[in-house]
């Protein structure tokens, strides 16, 4: 089965809201991006391959590439982002969500958080930790997967992202 992703036409003209709570947060801007995705210092391969679904569906429907940094090294000094002003997609278990109050660990397997704080748009969930639970379409089964789903449910609900299946 091919998977086949359909991202709504809106999408591309983004400066994306998830309510009125994200309305100062904008992902892209005029066709750059104004968001990066931080994944934390120690994450797993699930949390890498949830950034990257979520860069690559921005870049299809935007053409701007969200760039991903693992949280200790992306420098505020960055020359493309203003320190204050980019929006911070943490994704997965971060030390800045830790900091923030949220405990993966407090989830239920699988379990998973969306959540805004400030320039902050958290999308974590409880995964394994396991270098062997396999990136897309070598996946192997019994792992947990919780950062994926909450990626999925982002995408899907506050984004208007489609996968559809032939058939």
């Amino acid at each position: 089965w091919m998977k086949v992703c359909f991202c709504s036409a809106w999408l591309w003209l983004i400066t994306i809201s998830l309510a009125p709570a994200m309305a100062d947060m904008p992902i892209v801007t005029d066709g750059r991006a104004a968001a990066v995705i931080l994944v934390g210092a120690n994450a797993g391969p699930v949390a890498y391959e949830a950034a990257e679904e979520i860069a690559r569906l921005v870049e299809k429907a935007t053409g701007a590439r969200l760039r991903i940094y693992p949280e200790n090294e992306f420098s505020a000094a960055d020359k493309e982002y203003a320190a204050d002003a980019a929006t911070k997609i943490l994704v997965g278990e971060t030390q800045t969500g830790r900091q923030m109050g949220i405990d993966i660990s407090k989830l239920p397997d699988e379990g998973f958080i969306i959540k805004t704080s400030g320039k902050y748009l958290i999308i974590a969930g409880r995964d394994d930790k396991k270098s062997d639970a396999g990136w897309r379409y070598h996946r192997q089964p019994g792992h947990m997967r919780g950062t994926w789903h909450a990626v999925c449910v982002f995408l899907e609900d506050y984004l208007g992202v489609r996968w559809l299946w032939p058939g």
